[in-house]
């Protein structure tokens, strides 16, 4: 009798275990189910990543012409030039850049450039500050380059080399010579990059591009398809979407198209254009359940913005006045005398190709000349005596003269 209370309290310890396991198998499946549910659409970004500077120059310099810009490059430049900055221009600068991360890229050979380069003057190398040059190698991986500043041949191969050959010729000569020059603070990008869904070239047509009260025939392209990848978002306001680029080693790109139905220069200058914006990219969803019928015109332009004035009006003021204060970046008076920027873009079938670079030219009115030290000419044009000796103890091996040296007609051809 005994034994078969023990047993049965055996079974049901049994029972009451394997219960639990399946409790918690049911729990761990159930947590898992939930978590993939909620995970998260590789094609769309956790959050609209923007900043106060992203949108500034679009309304500064939207003129209803093509323009185009690289946010990211000018936040790269800036930020190089802020890590030299102190007191209130450092204020002035962190305040157009915003409480803001870079992002880090790293290069994909022939699909995805981001470089940051730091040319100096070389007569400047001992003025500049080295913990500053160091911090520039550290956080921004730039390239060092001490340079004559003899042209700007220079500086305008490293980023047509860093831009895939798109950016040339981006400074005149005369910036770089001028001898107020030294140094230029530089970051160049690019993109070139295939469609996730490539439109087709027989599926390019005329088409009507209304301006205003003027319309333009382009070269449409056209595609339909379901998908569950393209994202888009249409309201009484909008119409829009997104179409991503192949997946490059981690690194996924999209192009975003948002068309308002109203005057588009009056929406890019409004106070609510930021906002709306940005509500329009948080609001972009993917739906498998539609067929897309996607017109998108190919373009092609390049632009220069006039940064210059453009941060100034940003609040940007003491950097590029003679009470700038750059003192962690050289020993003498520095300042700003100019920002460049100046992008391409190319869209097109097959993807897209884009490029922007900036630099930021920082001048000194000191002109620093190199150490003068006294020539001496020593111009053997006549006969002379020759000695040759140990150099360590004297002894003399050979003593000569020369009244008749080589004529050049007897060894022209071996030069």
């Amino acid at each position: 009798m005994e034994l078969d209370k023990i047993q049965k309290r055996e079974k049901q310890r049994i029972i009451i275990a394997v219960l639990g396991i399946i409790a918690i198998a049911i729990a761990a499946f159930v947590a898992f189910k939930l978590k993939d549910d909620k995970k998260e659409d590789p094609y769309k970004p956790n959050e609209v990543k923007t900043s106060d500077l992203d949108y500034s120059f679009l309304k500064l310099e939207d003129d209803n012409k093509n323009l185009i810009y690289s946010p990211l490059s000018i936040k790269y430049a800036l930020s190089m030039l802020n890590e030299g900055a102190s007191g209130k221009t450092k204020e002035e600068i962190t305040k157009v850049l915003g409480n803001y991360e870079l992002t880090k890229y790293e290069n994909i050979d022939k699909v995805l450039s981001l470089a940051n380069s730091i040319f100096i003057r070389d007569i400047y190398k001992e003025y500049i500050n080295q913990e500053y040059v160091q911090t520039l190698e550290d956080k921004y991986n730039a390239e060092v380059i001490y340079d004559v500043f003899k042209d700007a041949e220079r500086v305008n191969k490293w980023i047509e080399d860093k831009t895939f050959g798109i950016i040339k010729n981006m400074l005149q000569d005369n910036i770089v010579q001028d001898p107020n020059t030294k140094i230029l603070l530089v970051n160049a990008l690019a993109i070139d990059m295939a469609w996730y869904y490539r439109f087709e070239n027989e599926d390019t047509h005329k088409a009507t591009f209304t301006v205003g009260d003027k319309t333009l025939d382009v070269a449409m392209m056209n595609m339909g398809l379901k998908s569950d990848v393209i994202k888009y978002f249409v309201d009484d306001e909008f119409t829009s979407v997104a179409l991503p680029l192949q997946e490059y080693e981690g690194v996924q790109l999209e192009f975003v198209a948002i068309m308002p139905n109203s005057d588009l220069h009056k929406f890019v200058t409004s106070d609510e254009f930021d906002s709306k914006i940005n509500n329009v990219l948080s609001n972009l969803k993917t739906n498998n359940e539609v067929r897309y019928s996607i017109s998108l015109p190919r373009f092609e332009f390049d632009k220069r913005l006039n940064l210059s004035a453009d941060l100034q009006n940003l609040g940007v003021n003491l950097a590029f006045s003679a009470d700038a204060d750059f003192t962690k970046m050289g020993s003498t008076k520095l300042y700003v005398s100019d920002v460049l920027h100046k992008a391409d873009i190319k869209l097109s079938e097959r993807g897209i190709k884009a490029a922007a670079a900036t630099v930021i030219v920082v001048k000194d009115n000191a002109i620093i000349e190199p150490e003068q030290v006294e020539t001496v000419k020593l111009n053997f044009n006549k006969p002379f005596v020759f000695v040759i000796r140990d150099v360590k103890t004297g002894e003399i091996w050979f003593v000569g003269n020369v009244y008749e040296p080589v004529l050049w007609e007897n060894v022209k051809d071996n030069y």
